[in-house]
């Protein structure tokens, strides 16, 4: 990994420094922008000149970036708008939604409850009560799985690295790195040498019932349930920040037995398919929602509490699953 960080800061070299947040490359405003610039540096560096005219000229020009602005974000308005009437990608609408939305800035800190339901004060104290809460809540008692059955022996279809590389073009850009602290894109970009490499050490870690360390660490980050009171663990959602190498040997995993749980959960599931996810029905319900609040009519529904959905996942009981799906 220090070889692919190596030669991506010889090839690509540092991210540049971040724009402002009211950033825009529109050519007119750009103009107005450096005229005013311009008459600014006139009007600090000359005495002579008449100020008067120089401030009314200065005072025209930034109103007409106020304008200008005005026109910009309008526009963008008006795309964003489109975007979300013009695809049936769901992915699309929801991020273009978010983009419209002006939220406020994430807070960062967590609110821990002790034993006797006072806030914790240190962070070393909230990490331990975390920590212990997290291993039981997740673990529900299960014996920790072996990483592997029987004796040492080869896949009967070995990993290549086409297959890697499939898996690696579906990590997302601009996520948090793992304790490795290497980016997805580093090995996204890589090259078919290093796919290949990769897929040669999963192959030899069946051979020889041994793994890299990398695939079995994780970062948690727990994060404050929005609108949920704040002091009890259950309000707190774990958040695991995987080094690249898991989440590569995870996407192939995916790929292998994608066709498989398809066939398996039938036409109706829609999260973990292809083209289908739980943005299909939040999106629809949304729709119903807008229109009933519109047209001011009834409308009834049942839900099921799916906010700790992923806390009461038994490993053993996927693994029938996957035996029943017809995966090896």
């Amino acid at each position: 990994m220090s070889h692919i960080r190596d030669a991506a800061n010889v090839s690509i070299g540092p991210k540049p420094k971040a724009r402002l947040k009211h950033h825009s490359s529109d050519d007119t405003l750009k103009e107005l922008v450096e005229k005013r610039h311009d008459l600014r540096q006139l009007l600090n560096n000359n005495q002579s000149l008449d100020r008067t005219t120089l401030r009314s000229s200065i005072n025209h020009l930034t109103n007409s970036i106020q304008k200008r602005l005005v026109e910009v974000r309008s526009a963008q308005a008006d795309q964003t708008y489109s975007d979300i009437t013009n695809t049936n990608d769901s992915r699309k609408m929801f991020e273009a939604v978010r983009h419209l939305q002006k939220s406020k800035p994430p807070n960062n800190s967590i609110g821990v409850h002790d034993e006797n339901g006072c806030l914790i004060a240190s962070d070393d104290m909230k990490a331990s009560v975390v920590r212990d809460y997290l291993e039981k809540q997740l673990t529900r008692n299960e014996q920790p799985l072996e990483p592997f059955e029987g004796l040492p022996r080869a896949l009967n279809v070995p990993f290549t690295g086409v297959e890697l590389h499939a898996a690696t073009s579906s990590l997302k850009n601009g996520r948090a790195n793992g304790p490795d602290g290497i980016p997805n894109e580093l090995i996204k970009y890589s090259n078919s040498t290093v796919h290949e490499h990769y897929a040669g050490i999963i192959n030899s870690c069946f051979e020889t019932h041994t793994f890299p360390i990398s695939i079995g660490e994780a970062t948690i980050t727990p994060l404050q349930k929005p609108k949920k009171p704040i002091g009890p663990l259950k309000n707190l959602r774990p958040l695991t920040l995987s080094n690249a190498a898991r989440k590569i040997l995870s996407m192939a995993t995916l790929k292998r037995i994608e066709e498989k749980v398809n066939a398996f959960t039938g036409p109706w599931q829609c999260a973990y398919k292809r083209a289908r996810s739980c943005a299909d029905i939040v999106w629809c319900q949304r729709v119903l929602l807008s229109v009933v609040q519109r047209k001011k009519w009834e409308y009834h529904r049942m839900d099921i509490d799916m906010s700790s959905a992923f806390d009461t996942i038994k490993r053993t009981t996927i693994l029938e699953l996957l035996k029943l799906c017809g995966c090896t």
